[in-house]
């Protein structure tokens, strides 16, 4: 007799923005999110959809980043011309380039079998939508002290988009909205939290938590329990019995890692760009973010085992004590940035109850030592201006 094939639950993802970008250009995306998909489709049958207007940016930051290449080159060539007392230029264009980078998102597209969902123009009801805009309504923000970055219509229809096709969708699937933009990621999660099939997740590690999970046949709402659970166990404001406060984590991470935070000038990519002389000095107070626990295993039996991912930031600037003038503009400063993997496990009872909380290591995955970002800034709350 035949063996019966289980199937694969299936799974619609839908990406926004932030979630693909990546530093690296050369790359259509973020490669970790091509890793996921892959790692994740072991499990489940996955299909992906990205949002028009996220095709769009991702289009608009590559033709932008390639763009600025062009115009460097394009100085080289009269610097050089210039130098040699004849003329000589390229044939490149920015239409060219933008041309060459859609071939490039098309084959992405292509390859993954990827859905791209348009703008449903013709459903959005505009007046609600324009009311929103002016009053500064969720997903568009208002902030008093930063008038200027105002956002939200294009997270506006990127929601928009998200929404039509959740009640579009007529098969027995589950729906994924993956953002890192916590307003937007709620604002969807309200508008949709009356369909069981949408799940909401801040990063890629999020959704390959709960998909691991899933493949322990667990069941979704024990699955959304046990990560609260989870998160709650390794960090809990005001919570002494959490581990992270009860094993003195960041006191720990200090210990092992003292030379990273004691010269942070250490971390750079190029040491030999800094002079070893050179004295750092704190501007602002440190920041540490906690990221939601991530679930990596079960072994032996009922023995889970979790990771936290910790972020440590603080802006140094170059200690000129012995001198008559002081360094304050933003550029003359130095973002430290130290990512660490704290990894633990417990033993968890069939009822989600964690007992036996234990410690395991303290890793340190990335570090960097350069001008902080305005993106930076915002992300992690600094403050890089005066003493």
């Amino acid at each position: 007799m035949p063996r019966i094939k289980k199937e694969k639950p299936k799974f619609i993802v839908v990406p926004d923005t932030n979630i693909l970008w990546f530093d690296n250009k050369t790359f259509p995306v973020n490669p970790a999110f091509n890793e996921m998909c892959n790692e994740c489709g072991e499990i489940l049958e996955i299909e992906l959809v990205v949002p028009s207007i996220v095709y769009g940016e991702l289009f608009f930051q590559q033709a932008i980043s390639a763009n600025k290449a062009l115009d460097r080159a394009t100085q080289a060539f009269t610097e050089i011309s210039d130098i040699s007392a004849r003329l000589f230029s390229h044939r490149i264009t920015k239409n060219k380039i933008k041309k060459c980078i859609k071939t490039k998102l098309d084959r992405w597209v292509l390859d993954n079998k990827i859905r791209v969902a348009q703008v449903p123009i013709n459903s959005i009801i505009w007046d609600a939508l324009i009311e929103k805009a002016v009053w500064r309504e969720p997903p568009f923000t208002y902030d008093p002290k930063d008038k200027v970055s105002e956002k939200g219509f294009r997270d506006a229809l990127i929601l928009e988009t998200f929404i039509d096709m959740s009640k579009t969708e007529g098969r027995d699937v589950s729906i994924v909205f993956l953002s890192s933009d916590e307003l937007l990621r709620k604002t969807a999660e309200q508008a949709l939290k009356n369909d069981s099939r949408c799940s909401f997740f801040d990063s890629i590690d999020g959704f390959r938590s709960y998909v691991k999970l899933t493949g322990e046949e667990l069941t979704k709402k024990y699955i959304n329990r046990l990560l609260i659970r989870a998160t709650e166990k390794f960090y809990k404001k005001n919570d002494e019995t959490c581990l992270y406060t009860r094993n003195e984590v960041f006191a720990k991470l200090y210990a092992k890692f003292k030379e990273y935070f004691d010269k942070p000038q250490n971390t750079e990519l190029s040491l030999s760009l800094a002079s070893p002389s050179i004295k750092w000095k704190i501007v602002n107070q440190p920041k540490i973010l906690i990221d939601n626990a991530q679930f990596a295993e079960i072994k032996p039996e009922k023995i889970y085992h979790w990771s936290n991912q910790l972020t440590y930031s603080c802006v140094y600037r170059e200690d000129n004590a012995g001198s008559s003038q002081m360094l304050k503009c933003a550029d003359d400063k130095k973002l430290l940035i130290l990512r660490f993997q704290v990894t633990w496990h417990s033993f968890v009872k069939s009822d989600g109850r964690f007992h036996d909380v234990t410690l395991d290591e303290l890793i340190l995955k990335s570090d960097s030592f350069e001008p902080p970002t305005d993106e930076q800034i915002k992300k992690f709350g600094l403050t890089v201006g005066g003493d």
